[in-house]
Order: structure tokens, then C-alpha cells, then sequence
């Protein structure tokens, strides 16, 4: 229910059947068991009942969405919030009010990314929205809390460069216990051999000289970690960010240097090097 953002939801095993509907923001409101062996309003006809009263009084007769938005959307709200931050100089954004809708298509590793906005709830005065891309972690399996949590340390870390090298970071915090989300900045589309250039090229550079300034490493240098909006290229997937040494640096602009020849051998030859 929460990852495809219905009202109505069903749990059952071989013995019994439960009913789920969502309340408010975080509430759950749960039916009495449906057994199979049961009889009257405790049978598995009573539950097929009810399911098909509310579909015909509802009109639910795809999905039972919270809200009306184009399908695949999904609607999640910070009920923790670790970072708050803006978009907007000057503008102050109640976090824990606002809907994070996750729409585009999204890219999966260990932490799924989407595109999508960020608006406010109903009924609340304030009136600005925003696109953005969110970083989605599954913080059940603690290692990936782990991960979630280096990756915001690492943007405050490197607070001077977001804006400019990398993306700002709007917002991060867990919502149902289960999910950690980090709010940032949509900076374009995915490097790639096809859409880089020359200036795009020495931009990276420039980019992982302020990381090697700041006393860092990015720890994961290749072409599908900058991301290209309008001419300009920033880094993100941070994960990986860490304090290194000038051995490590040095070696992280020749990794980049390498990537750069692949990509004009690719030019030069129209075969593309993996």
C-alpha cells in the first residue's frame, strides 16, 4: 500500500484474510480476521462482500489511489526529517508538511532514484512546489541505513560545493520506519558517452579538483555518476564519499582521464569501449 500509494490493502496466509485501510498521514485501520473455515460475517464471503460493496460504491475498479495523480506515482510523506533545507533562498519549507511525489523513471541500485515534486499538503497556506529527484533506501537492512547515512553526511559535508559541483540537497528523513529519502536537486539526465563534451569533460575535472579541495574522494568515479542539465555537469552518488589521501585523489583524476580517452577513442572510431 505504501509503495503504490492505494487506500485499500489485503494480507492473507492459507487460514486468514485481513483488510487494510489507510488513515490520515501514518494511521492503519485493520478488519477483523476473514478465516477460511469461518461462517457468516467472519467467512471468506464475507470479505469478497465487502471488497466488492466498496469497489461498486468507491469506483475502485483498478485501484483505490490516496490521491488523484497519474498512475505509478508515489506519494510519501517525512514523518522524520534529518535535513531541512530549501530550494529557494529565503524560503522556509515545513518538511513534515510537504508530499514527496516519486514519478519519473527511476534508476535502481542499492538506493532506488527517482524524479518527481515536492508539494505541499492540502489545506496548508504555504504555496510552492518544486521538481526534484529523490534517493530511495531501504533502511529495513541496516547496512543500507548505513549507506543512506554516509551519503547525507557526505553532502554536509561538502556543503560549499552543493549548487555548484553537486546537487543541493533539499531534505532527508525516513518515513514509515522503513524507507530513508534524501530531497535533492534534479540536475538533468545521466552522463553518458552520448551526451558529453569537451567542456562537459573539463567541468568533471574541475568538479573532482573542489572534492580533492575540500580533502575528499568521490570513491566511485564513471560517467553515470555527473549528471548534464543545460551545459553544465554536476557529481552525485556520494555513497562512496570519503577523506582520502593524495595518492587516492591523484588516482581518481587518472580513472577520469581514462574514462575521458574511452570516450574520444568512441568518437574517433564509433565503437564504444566498455
Amino acid at each position: 500500500m505504501t509503495f503504490n500509494n492505494l487506500i485499500f490493502g489485503a494480507l492473507c496466509n492459507y487460514e486468514v484474510l485481513y483488510l487494510f485501510q489507510r488513515t490520515g498521514d501514518n494511521g492503519l485501520r485493520v478488519s477483523c480476521p476473514f478465516r477460511y473455515n469461518g461462517r457468516g460475517v467472519q467467512s471468506p464471503v464475507a470479505a469478497l462482500t465487502y471488497i466488492c460493496h466498496r469497489v461498486a460504491s468507491e469506483e475502485y475498479f483498478h485501484y483505490s489511489p490516496v490521491e488523484v495523480a497519474p498512475r505509478g506515482t508515489h506519494t510519501f510523506i517525512l514523518d522524520e526529517v534529518d535535513v531541512e533545507g530549501t530550494w529557494r533562498e529565503g524560503l522556509e519549507v515545513s518538511w513534515p508538511k510537504m508530499k514527496l511525489r516519486l514519478s519519473g523513471p527511476g534508476r535502481k541500485n542499492i538506493a532506488t532514484a527517482m524524479s518527481g515534486e515536492i508539494w505541499p499538503k492540502e489545506g496548508l497556506e504555504f504555496r510552492y512546489s518544486s521538481s526534484a529527484f529523490f534517493k530511495v533506501y531501504d533502511i529495513t537492512k541496516q547496512s543500507n541505513l548505513d549507506l543512506a547515512n554516509k551519503e547525507t553526511n557526505a553532502y554536509n559535508s561538502l556543503h560549499s560545493l552543493q549548487g555548484r559541483y553537486i546537487p543541493r540537497l533539499y531534505a532527508a528523513g525516513s518515513t514509515w520506519k522503513a524507507l530513508k529519502i534524501l530531497v535533492v536537486e534534479n540536475c538533468g539526465v545521466t552522463a553518458s558517452n552520448e551526451n558529453m563534451t569537451e567542456e562537459l569533460w573539463s567541468q568533471a575535472e574541475q568538479a573532482l579538483v573542489a572534492f580533492h579541495k575540500q580533502g575528499f574522494i568521490h570513491g566511485d568515479i564513471r560517467i553515470d555518476n555527473f549528471v548534464v542539465a543545460k551545459g553544465v555537469i554536476k557529481v552525485v552518488d556520494l555513497g562512496a564519499c570519503r577523506r582520502g589521501t593524495s595518492a587516492e585523489q591523484a588516482a581518481e583524476l587518472a580513472e577520469l582521464a581514462e574514462a575521458k580517452r574511452d570516450w574520444q577513442l568512441e568518437k574517433e572510431v564509433g565503437v564504444y569501449i566498455p
